[in-house]
């Protein structure tokens, strides 16, 4: 049987510290979803979809991973509305006024239908929390 070193508690305290932080980064990114994906008027399957794609950030924050890696290096660009820029299935990420993000084919995928690069509905120009508010292009 070997001896508890100071080295032995030294690691012990050391991963303690760490379990600790994690838990407190994983309450942190729980309160973030709740405040960025409930709203009561929105179904179910949209807030899933949201919480998915805001999944890698989480799994990037948690793991403090750095975005070397990341296929897009281009700034995001502010829309204002009015006709989608970009040709028809061009890869493109985009940001939602009610901060869900999507990645996908313009005017085909998700979050980046014709109505979303618009203000408002079509009868309706008042924001609505569909409405793309910056998008970036992806390589």
């Amino acid at each position: 049987m070997t001896k508890w070193t100071r080295e032995d508690q030294k690691l012990l305290d050391e991963l303690i510290e760490r379990k600790t932080q994690f838990r407190k980064q994983r309450e942190a990114a729980v309160e973030e979803i709740v405040k960025r994906f409930y709203y009561p008027d929105i179904s179910p399957n949209v807030i899933v979809e949201g919480i998915c794609c805001y999944a890698e950030d989480l799994i990037k924050l948690l793991g403090n991973n750095d975005e070397s890696g990341d296929n897009n290096s281009n700034e995001w660009i502010e829309w204002k509305g009015g006709e989608c820029p970009l040709p028809y299935g061009t890869m493109v990420r985009v940001r939602l006024r009610n901060g869900l993000q999507y990645e996908g084919a313009a005017l085909i995928s998700t979050g980046m239908h014709h109505g979303n690069w618009y203000v408002g509905f079509y009868n309706d120009p008042r924001p609505t929390r569909a409405d793309i508010v910056a998008y970036q292009l992806m390589k």
